[in-house]
């Protein structure tokens, strides 16, 4: 009979240091670029966090390491603020969609330096998981079903974040209020929920004459 060994004590302690430790480490680079923006260096990151660059490369190999760290962090909350706001009982069934589109307007406003850096992880090409996963739950909020549906939710996807980020390049170095957030957000909604409703084409000169 194969023997069972339990994991070594002081093993599972160093992976807990360790665990807590990246955590911290996040916590404090998140908080560095939300202060002074995106364009942070490693040299930079290491002043700004009082951490040595040594420490910052054995936790996350190089910025580029540090900033997927970030991205994922911001993809967790992302994903979890916009579930919630799918998921909210609302009086109008088109509610939903204006939340979920103010949620991530928000997340964004709330500190753009901190989006951008994270926005570099989000395309890296290993993420595909993070945005079929919110067009679900677009898709979920909304009552959507058919296929033309779905392809419609993949691009809103897009089109919110596209949009948003355009938004905030227009408001660089200027505060960001709870009302123009509010505004961009409803105008975002908006144009998005009127490409649901059926198009209306007006009738080609020929079809007029066949109706006559």
């Amino acid at each position: 009979m194969k023997s069972v060994t339990s994991p070594d004590g002081r093993s599972t302690r160093w992976d807990t240091h360790r665990a807590t430790r990246r955590i911290e480490l996040l916590r404090a680079v998140r908080a560095a670029v939300t202060e002074y923006g995106s364009e942070l260096s490693m040299d930079q990151i290491s002043t700004r966090t009082r951490t040595s660059k040594t420490v910052l490369y054995r936790y996350f190999g190089d910025r580029a390491g540090l900033q997927r760290a970030c991205g994922t962090w911001a993809m967790d909350v992302i994903e979890r603020h916009l579930t919630q706001a799918a998921q909210a009982d609302t009086a109008h069934p088109a509610d939903p969609l204006t939340l979920m589109v103010h949620s991530f307007v928000e997340l964004a406003a709330g500190s753009p330096g901190l989006y951008r850096f994270c926005a570099a992880a989000v395309d890296d090409g290993t993420n595909q998981g993070f945005f079929t996963r919110v067009t679900q739950s677009l898709i979920h909020g909304l009552g959507l079903s058919t296929p033309d549906d779905h392809i419609w939710a993949r691009g809103a996807v897009g089109f919110v974040r596209m949009s948003t980020e355009h938004w905030l390049a227009t408001h660089t170095g200027t505060p960001i209020t709870d009302a123009q957030i509010a505004a961009v957000s409803t105008q975002i909604a908006g144009w998005l929920r009127a490409s649901l409703q059926p198009a209306t084409v007006p009738p080609t000169p020929e079809e007029t004459t066949d109706e006559r």
